[in-house]
């Protein structure tokens, strides 16, 4: 995966139009970017304690797809104790902790380009 960005949306019929037109539609959501972290990265924190994602995706395309992130996922990583992550990788998790601090982790989603 090249690209990671974290939704926050209630209602999952406003995910829709990123079935169609992809990145594009990301401008009418609510979304915090990773910098340098992608969907492999945040499994592997979860380790085998906790499954990252939760059902079916909403959309799923050849080089895109979204899925729900599952609340105690979110707990676990940004609970966690991170002493191999570099800085970068560090600030990134900083970015999600505050967007799930604003937003809540109910209806966390992630938007991920293949």
């Amino acid at each position: 995966m090249i690209g990671i960005t974290f939704i926050y949306e209630e209602n999952p019929e406003r995910l829709r139009p990123l079935e169609e037109d992809g990145p594009d539609a990301l401008h009418d959501l609510t979304v915090v970017n990773m910098e340098v972290m992608n969907s492999l990265d945040f499994a592997v924190l979860c380790g085998k304690s906790v499954k990252w994602n939760q059902g079916e995706p909403a959309v799923l395309r050849d080089d895109l797809v979204v899925v729900r992130v599952a609340p105690e996922a979110l707990d676990h990583v940004l609970g966690g104790q991170h002493a191999r992550l570099n800085s970068d990788q560090l600030a990134d998790l900083d970015r999600l902790k505050m967007f799930v601090m604003q937003h809540g982790k109910e209806h966390a989603w992630e938007f991920a380009t293949f």
